[in-house]
């Protein structure tokens, strides 16, 4: 889970720091800083400017390009900014998602459409339409080295150009941003799907090199070098897949540029060379890259310091209890330093000096105001169908109502975890964790008895306890089951629920109940409740046996709350126990 963690984050930095690289016109302009608190948001230039002055209601996002975005009451919007005034994109309001301007283009969503990329002005470069007839679901949103990663409807990811062609298909799990005309891509190792097998690959989806399950790729090339982990040890790949390792001090990767390599080792922050020659002992708290041979490193609360290649200091700040490099969060503006403390900061120069009069209270970075970009085409049909897809005639996830946990439980440890799973009164299972763009999936099987038990009969059985060791009841039956699905941007919950019901009457049950929120099918002696709350973005799917899906139907349509009086949005908990207490 680490290495996942921290491979997400690396390469989530990577996409930030590409927004900015290569032609000029993506460079950051303008931070948007909030002058004082409960305050209107403005922006702020490297001279220290300010524009728009408490013109934006919302935080918007920072000025590349001259275009920023910011989120109003119908939407996302679209904006250019010129000699201080803003003009909106045409076309570019009332946005579901919208990415970041780069390498002249902007991935957008609007209302019940496909992913769009325009230019600028708002005007249609191209959408991005299925793929061998796959919808495409998600994008990252940006393009990198002149390619869009993208997702399909299987959760394959895959590139196109910025002319909207198709550079590399769909295939893969996952895939990082392009540099240097390569990018990372894997897929789960067989058998194993915990584990990854990596690939480089160039701009035509050629494999150069794929490594074994022991390796690792981590962020983006920068001078023909990409951080790696291979065998638990940190070093790079060059362009030919070859692994180079650094000292066996260095235990976890925080940043590298062409030359230097900021690592921890020790709970400890230090700088060496690409080739591992240490430059800055690592002693520090923290540190972060100020342009290329300057590190902005930190001992404690107030104590920073920016020291040069040899490790000595530039500069001493001592009067700011935080620093901040906007080097080191854009690789391509000219701003220097924020330093301050919460509420009260001021924009530095390089050279140090204060570029503001009077302090501001709050700033933004945020590159993007979607850090993926959803298509809300047909969303909820793509999604039911996934969902649909776990539902088998009398299982879910490959449990089957009424199978004893002796069977479904076999391969679990024989002692639970107390931590992952619930136990005594919460009598669930979780079978499925499945997350994708803009959806989240989870299954469980729910008894009346319990799944756990402790270990020692002499040790307490209540919620609360997780010291003892609890062990599976193998006796214990799926007496129902749940699926429970949250859409973050893919059509809402009520759209949702209305396709998944057409598809299980297409999988030959039959809807015998509807209201709003509520509806029940039947095929011989299995119902089906398929539930969701008004407004809200989760749909509760419960699998049992015909007459409790009766009972079901009886108790929503007595009651015009019903299923909305839930206050649990996460999982099926409520459900179950408000079921449990009507059976009784």
């Amino acid at each position: 889970m680490m290495k996942q963690t921290l491979h997400f984050i690396l390469t989530l930095s990577a996409l930030l720091l590409l927004t900015a690289c290569g032609a000029s016109d993506n460079e950051v302009e303008m931070i948007p800083v909030q002058l004082n608190e409960n305050a209107a948001w403005s922006f702020i230039t490297p001279d220290g400017k300010i524009v728009l002055d408490g013109e934006l209601k919302n935080e918007p996002s920072v000025v590349i390009g001259g275009v920023f975005s910011v989120r109003e009451k119908d939407g996302i919007a679209l904006y250019t900014i010129d000699d201080g005034k803003a003009q909106p994109i045409n076309g570019a309001g009332g946005l579901i998602c919208c990415g970041a301007y780069s390498d002249g283009l902007i991935p957008i969503v609007r209302p019940k459409e496909r992913i769009t990329i325009i230019d600028r002005n708002g005007k249609t470069v191209f959408t991005l339409d299925p793929v061998k007839e796959k919808e495409i679901v998600s994008c990252a949103p940006m393009f990198s080295d002149g390619l869009l990663a993208i997702t399909d409807e299987n959760g394959k990811v895959g590139y196109v150009d910025t002319k909207g062609k198709v550079a590399v298909e769909p295939a893969y799990d996952e895939g990082g941003a392009f540099s240097e005309g390569l990018a990372w891509v894997c897929n789960k190792a067989a058998g194993n799907p915990d584990a990854y097998i990596y690939s480089l690959i160039d701009k035509t989806g050629k494999v150069i090199n794929t490594f074994k399950e022991d390796c690792t790729l981590l962020g983006v090339f920068r001078n023909g070098l990409m951080a790696a982990e291979k065998g638990g040890a940190c070093g790079f790949v060059n362009q030919r897949g070859v692994f180079t390792r650094l000292p066996k001090a260095v235990e976890y990767i925080i940043d590298y540029n062409e030359r230097f390599v900021i690592y921890l080792s020790n709970g400890k922050c230090g700088v060496m060379t690409i080739a591992g020659k240490a430059v800055i002992k690592n002693k520090y708290n923290d540190i972060s890259f100020h342009g290329d041979d300057l590190f902005l490193a930190r001992n404690g609360y107030g104590e920073y310091d920016l020291l040069d290649t040899k490790g000595l200091r530039v500069q001493i700040f001592d009067d700011h209890a935080n620093v901040f490099s906007l080097h080191d969060y854009f690789d391509s503006t000219n701003f220097a330093f924020i330093g301050g403390d919460y509420g009260d900061y001021s924009l530095l120069s390089d050279k140090f000096a204060y570029l503001t009069r009077d302090p501001f209270c709050n700033f933004g970075y945020n590159v993007s105001l979607s850090p993926i970009v959803t298509s809300d085409h047909s969303g909820a049909n793509t999604l039911a169908s996934q969902v649909v897809s776990y539902i088998e005639k009398n299982a879910i996830g490959g449990i089957t109502l009424g199978e004893s946990g002796a069977n479904f439980l076999k391969d679990e440890p024989r002692e639970a975890d107390n931590d992952m799973f619930p136990f005594s009164n919460a009598a669930m299972y979780e079978r499925i964790a499945h997350d994708g763009p803009g959806y989240h999936i989870r299954a469980y099987a729910i008894t009346n008895d319990t799944f756990c038990a402790p270990a020692d009969k002499k040790a307490p059985n209540t919620p609360d306890d997780t010291s003892a060791p609890y062990r599976w009841n193998l006796a214990a039956q799926a007496d129902r089951l749940a699926l429970g699905v949250r859409t973050d941007a893919a059509g809402s919950a009520a759209d949702l629920h209305t396709n998944i019901e057409k598809l299980l009457e297409q999988k030959g049950f039959k809807t015998t109940f509807r209201r709003p929120g509520l509806s029940v099918l039947k095929q011989g002696t299995i119902g089906i409740a398929v539930m969701h709350k008004k407004g809200d973005r989760l749909t509760r799917i419960y699998m049992l046996l015909a007459p409790q899906a009766d009972w079901y139907a009886e108790i929503y349509s007595a009651n015009d709350f019903g299923y909305a009086q839930e206050a649990d949005e996460g999982a099926a908990a409520s459900a179950t126990d408000t079921a449990s207490a009507g059976k009784q």
